[in-house]
């Protein structure tokens, strides 16, 4: 049986389904919402503890949908800053900085 699951953001009719034109998210009821392996929901609840802290993993069933299972973030067409980060430090390389440096700059973000 197909291991499907989803992301409730804590409250009732909050599963994530989405989101509509304008970035908003959408959410649906209980045992319904965007269909998703296991690590990609547990991904976007890393992404979205700071605005709903009881977001959580669930267990959704496929049922009727005709819908690819998303498997990552960017399935979700999710935006993650971590990601952005990833295709910097790539152009970075490309442009010819050193890793010591693009380390350097990280380290020095990080720290503040």
């Amino acid at each position: 049986m197909e291991e499907l699951y989803g992301v409730c953001l804590g409250g009732n009719r909050q599963n994530y389904a989405g989101r509509d034109r304008e970035g908003r998210i959408l959410t649906t009821l209980p045992g319904d919402g965007r269909l998703m392996t296991k690590d990609c929901a547990e991904s976007l609840c890393r992404v979205f503890r700071s605005r709903y802290p009881n977001v959580h993993v669930v267990e959704l069933f496929r049922g009727d949908k005709d819908e690819v299972v998303a498997e990552s973030l960017k399935n979700l067409g999710e935006h993650t800053g971590i990601e952005d980060l990833a295709q910097i430090v790539k152009e970075c390389l490309a442009q010819g900085y050193s890793r010591a440096e693009i380390f350097a700059t990280v380290h020095n973000a990080v720290q503040g």
